[in-house]
């Protein structure tokens, strides 16, 4: 609230407005050394990644994506495993947009995803490195290598390479190295409450559409050789934009390319009257 007061102070309003750079895209801004944050843009889309989340906040990977023209994003913030902030009971799970894997069968076997290596944990993030090859203002393609490292985590990679365009925003999801998985799914961490309404989330096999103060934003798995259809699990999670639930989509059984693509598109639509 003081930042805003102090805009309010010093705006001016003989200053034409201007599109924010967030507007205007064609980058991929690495701030990995302080912040670890990887943000990029093109096309209307902006994207932003939390390499090495603090789980008291966030979880890592993509955090938000937001559009030119759309008044508020469904995907506007993550999930966080010890969080420090909101209502002091309800389910603290981490979840951040992308595959999910297991290495062991039965009903005790552990999901783990991205989302799951943070700071201070047993399972944490070593290394990450971020490779562009291409960005320009309609079109931005980068890939994020996370080393992961943990109990039977040793030696896997993640490899998630997006492309950014006017047309959304696509991310490859692939597992390398590490010991043999036994299942594989992907996981969204869907809104269902801005804290003041639900959300409408409509599912069509595997895509979702979630409807929120007339912004839309779909989630479509757009490769796998197996029949996958999406749904919620697990309970409400608060996060910072409101309760989340987790949309899984099970992959039978688990394909040797251990490879996912994912789209996400953003709109504006219609607000009905009251």
């Amino acid at each position: 609230m003081v930042m805003l007061a102090i805009a309010y102070n010093h705006a001016d309003d003989s200053i034409a407005e201007r599109p924010a750079p967030s507007e205007v895209g064609g980058y991929v801004f690495d701030l990995r050394e302080t912040f670890h944050k990887i943000v990029a843009a093109a096309g209307g889309y902006y994207v932003l990644i939390d390499t090495d989340a603090d789980p008291h906040y966030n979880a890592t990977g993509l955090q938000r994506v937001q559009k030119s023209g759309v008044a508020f994003s469904p995907l506007s913030d993550s999930t966080a495993a010890q969080r420090a902030y909101g209502p002091a009971d309800g389910a603290k799970i981490a979840m951040s947009p992308g595959i999910q894997w297991k290495e062991a069968n039965g009903p005790d076997a552990t999901w783990l995803g991205l989302a799951d290596f943070a700071q201070g944990q047993a399972d944490h993030v070593k290394n990450v490195s971020l490779e562009v090859t291409r960005s320009d203002n309609h079109d931005v393609e980068f890939a994020v290598d996370w080393a992961l490292d943990g109990p039977g985590e040793a030696g896997r990679h993640l490899v998630e390479s997006f492309t950014i365009t006017a047309a959304g925003v696509v991310c490859d999801d692939r597992l390398v190295g590490g010991s043999p998985i036994t299942g594989l799914r992907t996981c969204f961490p869907a809104l269902i409450s801005d804290g003041a309404i639900d959300t409408n989330l409509a599912i069509d096999g595997r895509k979702a559409t979630i409807t929120n103060h007339g912004s839309a934003l779909t989630w479509q798995i757009q490769t796998l050789a197996s029949d996958m259809s999406l749904g919620l699990q697990g309970p409400p999670v608060a996060n910072h934009s409101g309760f989340v639930r987790a949309l899984i989509g099970q992959v039978n059984p688990a394909p040797a390319s251990q490879d996912v693509q994912w789209q996400i598109t953003l709109a504006q639509t219609p607000i009905a009257a009251p």
